[in-house]
């Protein structure tokens, strides 16, 4: 049996993938502002976590991911 891709993880690998060609492309310019510079770095940050989640998520099994999964939330309880 073929397992069904979920396509809102392949989106959201996209818009992190995006992100990060952000973040390392700042807008060239002689009056380049600070904190437009900086800015852009503080909401593009995430997308390098995000990227290897979903990525991790896409590659495991099903099962070692639903493992880890609740691996995390004993944690969680504790």
């Amino acid at each position: 049996m073929i397992k069904q891709r979920d396509l809102s993880l392949d989106l959201l690998r996209i818009v992190a993938c995006v992100m990060v060609v952000m973040m390392h492309s700042p807008i060239p310019s002689d009056n380049s502002d600070g904190i437009i510079l900086s800015s852009l770095s503080y909401f593009t940050a995430p997308c390098i976590g995000l990227f290897f989640m979903v990525s991790g998520a896409l590659i495991l099994p099903p099962q070692l991911l639903l493992k880890a999964i609740q691996h995390c939330r004993s944690y969680e309880s504790d």
